[in-house]
């Protein structure tokens, strides 16, 4: 039986590798959930990133020329509040998904190793450029402001993490062929 599974597995390397890709992603990205709202997020770690999220915001509107301020996790311009970043706007759920895809790659160690900081300070400054949108659209333009958090940057954002997959994926693609 043994021996039938790996000639089975080597007669089929890409339906295998594939397969294997699709079960670890599965997994990665099921105990990364649980983890994260089962554990994490009753932790006050999700509490601290929150407010390092608005103090970065609240900077970046500040550099733009904004009088923007923030109190733990809410972001005021001109004394408005207008942004209050709450855990599952944190950006930990698209992390995740990039560390679940990454793990999920059959390539070396020493890659995924390097690919990760990249990734999460790609996931976190451009969470911080969607926060500071949504506080800039509050602001000047209230109206829009429920489509723009709930579909327009919600869709950016999905785009931009399929694209970080997609290079990720290109770096690898050849040594996934090979195996």
């Amino acid at each position: 039986m043994l021996e039938k599974t790996k000639q089975w597995i080597n007669n089929n390397r890409a339906q295998y590798t594939y397969g294997l890709f699709v079960f670890k992603l599965i997994v990665f990205y099921f105990v990364w959930d649980y983890a994260m709202y089962e554990w994490v997020n009753s932790q006050s770690y999700m509490f601290v990133l929150n407010e390092y999220l608005a103090h970065s915001t609240a900077t970046l509107l500040s550099i733009m020329g904004l009088n923007s301020t923030n109190e733990v996790d809410r972001i005021f311009i001109d004394g408005v509040n207008v942004v209050n970043i709450g855990s599952p706007c944190n950006g930990v759920g698209f992390l995740g998904l990039i560390l679940a895809f990454i793990f999920s790659t059959p390539t070396a160690l020493v890659n995924k190793l390097l690919f990760i900081p990249l990734s999460m300070f790609f996931v976190f400054m451009l969470n911080v450029l969607r926060i500071g949108l949504l506080a800039i659209n509050y602001k000047f333009w209230p109206s829009t402001f429920d489509f723009n958090h709930k579909y327009l940057f919600l869709y950016s954002v999905y785009f931009l993490v399929f694209w970080i997959w997609y290079l990720w994926f290109q770096k690898t693609s050849q040594k996934i062929a090979k195996v």
